[in-house]
């Protein structure tokens, strides 16, 4: 479950956290992620760790599941 934090930051960051320390990333992750991308509220850093994640997923080291 998706709970709304006032901090989009937070939420970024534990998305990322939990995917890299689970080699996993569900549909709910890659739409949140997708979301945060897509509101332009993002700075470059966060940007660069989204775009790490999709990289890793890209060359299979991290397992898509539902």
């Amino acid at each position: 479950m998706v709970t709304s934090m006032p901090n989009p930051q937070t939420t970024l960051q534990e998305v990322i956290e939990r995917i890299l320390s689970s080699h996993r990333i569900a549909q709910q992750d890659q739409e949140i992620l997708l979301g945060l991308l897509s509101s332009g509220s993002l700075t470059e850093a966060d940007k660069l760790l989204v775009n790490r994640v999709y990289t890793l997923l890209s060359r299979g080291f991290i397992e898509v599941i539902d």
